[in-house]
């Protein structure tokens, strides 16, 4: 049975969507009612990705856990706040080094709403994993 209400036995990728929600990578968007949706054909935006590489990095048997990671008081991003979506996470990339940020004017910004191109994936998961 599917953990999300648009995914099925059977779709394109529903063995490595299920994978994810089963390690706890991807959580879904709630519903007000039932089970919470993936939305296989959204894009992702930088801090979702954030939040999957976080949790990625906290499965079982990861050296290099994000778990006990404790976010600072504040980030270099100028775009990011304590009370941005996802801040812990994002605080994480940064600490990391997983993410530079985005150079804009005289400011380094994270751009959290901005989509995930596939030249910074590569980027992200080289920084992680390279």
């Amino acid at each position: 049975m599917s953990p999300f209400a648009d995914v099925q036995p059977g779709d394109k990728f529903y063995l490595e969507i299920a994978w994810m929600y089963e390690n706890g990578i991807s959580t879904g968007t709630a519903q007000p009612s039932g089970k919470p949706l993936f939305e296989p054909k959204q894009t992702l935006t930088r801090e979702a990705m954030a939040a999957f590489l976080f949790r990625l990095q906290g499965l079982p048997g990861d050296e290099n856990t994000a778990e006990g990671f404790v976010a600072p008081p504040s980030t270099r991003f100028a775009d990011i706040t304590t009370s941005s979506k996802f801040y812990r996470q994002i605080a994480w990339m940064d600490a990391a080094g997983v993410s530079t940020g985005v150079k804009v004017g005289g400011n380094t910004e994270y751009q959290p709403k901005g989509q995930v191109t596939r030249e910074a994936m590569a980027a992200f998961l080289y920084r992680l994993f390279g």
